[in-house]
């Protein structure tokens, strides 16, 4: 059997303390087993664990003992199996499991009685990783890990860093655009066997050496009067050939509407498509008069033009509030990023990955590495944070975290009545303890997440910056 990594050793990364190492190695004596560790540099080093027999040995007499009541073996009664021969047939298996344990139970209490932070976790040395184990012969056990550690390190959270706080107005276009959507939509709609100028157009779409085709909407009114021809007066079942890019004059946000895939992928596209006409249907807008109003906000809640253009300006902006929120994170962490001085070692953090993920390759990692690298140094800030503050999360905020999120999986921001609040909290409490706990820690993870940006909110400067939805993409787009 080969050296293998310890899967339950736990990532520091949650330990909320951090160790310095001042000396070439420490020593401690963890339940009766030796562990070592020895510093080759700033960054990284090796444990050395011994097991002796001592170590397992009562514990992996008891099992032996237990599996002799279990087991049947011709020529002997049950319970009456000599040692000797149940050693052989179940000795093995008992005792690799035992000395592993305690590999993985002593690792984890080295490292948080040292508050040691590692990068990921420790990994067989080389010279442990062709190196063959016979638990039927052996009575003593040596293995060598590599460590990565992360010296100590501060993080500088005040006033002095500052930060623009986006309070977004919907400009006229942006509610132009949303109000014919409206009006569209509570307008009426009826089908139709010939396209019209303005009509929604469904049907099948491929290119011409594809036989895989995609179903697609097309609303003629986003084209022009020169590539609105090509459409105009075709019925049912016709089928339209035509060069994407001259049909769209190589409009790239056309093209990308049309078959409802992304921008950049849309740029890629080129030759010679057929369309094929399912369906064809004419929207008369609605008249935009008080029944619309009621119609579109409640009774009487919009009496003018002037409430109506404030309540689409209000529905437009809170629908970018995420995108808001997740600005004002991104640049609070890439200036934290920026100013805190955490050295790692990028080597192990890269042999950690290839461990962690068998289907990476070095070359897609290296490729990223800096985003790796990134996302583990925040990850360490992270939680400095937490520990230098005592941020921590109750049962019910955790269970308030998941059950928003169940709810909004289950109901689609639907409204929950009383009777199903019931039958959601106690699904919930289910649902948390399922996993193995995993469902409990992710909740748990997400509700310290929201107090890590909540406290950097309270502790940084911020000041409110207005600008127009379109400013605001724009400002998006750039920090991409």
């Amino acid at each position: 059997m080969r050296v293998r990594v310890p899967p339950s050793v736990q990532n520091p990364l949650h330990s909320k303390g951090f160790f310095v190492l001042s000396k070439k190695s420490i020593n401690i004596e963890s339940n009766k087993m030796a562990v070592t560790f020895q510093k080759q540099s700033d960054l990284e080093g090796q444990l050395f664990i011994k097991i002796s027999e001592a170590d397992y040995k009562e514990s992996y007499t008891k099992r032996l003992a237990e599996q002799s009541k279990k087991i049947n073996v011709k020529g002997f009664r049950a319970g009456k199996v000599p040692t000797s021969v149940l050693e052989k047939m179940a000795g093995p298996k008992i005792l690799s499991e035992e000395v592993f344990g305690l590999l993985e139970i002593n690792l984890s209490k080295f490292i948080a009685e040292n508050k040691l932070t590692l990068v990921g976790r420790p990994l067989p040395a080389a010279s442990e990783v062709d190196k063959k184990i016979d638990f039927s012969s052996q009575r003593e056990f040596n293995f060598t890990y590599d460590i990565a550690t992360v010296p100590d390190f501060e993080v500088s959270v005040s006033k002095k860093l500052s930060f623009n706080n986006y309070k977004l107005v919907a400009d006229g276009d942006k509610i132009k655009e949303v109000h014919e959507s409206m009006i569209k939509r509570f307008g009426t709609h009826e089908q139709m066997e010939t396209i019209g100028s303005g009509d929604l157009v469904k049907g099948n779409v491929k290119a011409l050496d594809s036989l895989e085709d995609k179903s697609v909407n097309l609303w003629t009114e986003k084209l022009s009067a020169t590539q609105q021809q090509a459409f105009i007066g075709k019925g049912i079942k016709e089928v339209i050939t035509f060069d994407i890019n001259e049909l769209f004059d190589s409009n790239a946000n056309l093209i990308a509407q049309f078959f409802a895939i992304s921008k950049e992928e849309a740029a890629k596209l080129s030759g010679v498509y057929e369309f094929e006409i399912i369906s064809i249907t004419k929207y008369t807008d609605a008249e935009v008069n008080q029944e619309y109003y009621d119609k579109v906000f409640g009774p009487n809640t919009v009496t003018s033009d002037e409430q109506y253009k404030s309540e689409i300006s209000k529905n437009v902006t809170s629908g970018y509030a995420p995108n808001v929120e997740y600005l004002l994170f991104k640049e609070m962490r890439d200036e934290l990023l920026k100013e805190t001085k955490i050295s790692i070692s990028e080597s192990f953090l890269k042999r950690w990955i290839l461990e962690a993920n068998q289907e990476a390759t070095l070359e897609a990692i290296e490729k990223d590495l800096q985003k790796y690298v990134d996302e583990y140094k925040w990850s360490l800030i992270r939680n400095k944070i937490i520990s230098d503050n005592n941020l921590v999360a109750s049962y019910e905020e955790v269970k308030i975290d998941a059950f928003n999120k169940v709810v909004r999986q289950y109901l689609g921001g639907n409204e929950v009545t009383e009777e199903m609040k019931e039958t959601f909290n106690s699904f919930i409490d289910k649902y948390l303890r399922e996993e193995k706990g995993k469902n409990y820690y992710n909740h748990y993870d997400s509700v310290l997440a929201s107090k890590v940006i909540d406290f950097l909110k309270e502790n940084v400067s911020l000041t409110e910056k207005e600008v127009s939805t379109a400013e605001f993409e724009a400002i998006v787009e750039k920090s991409i």
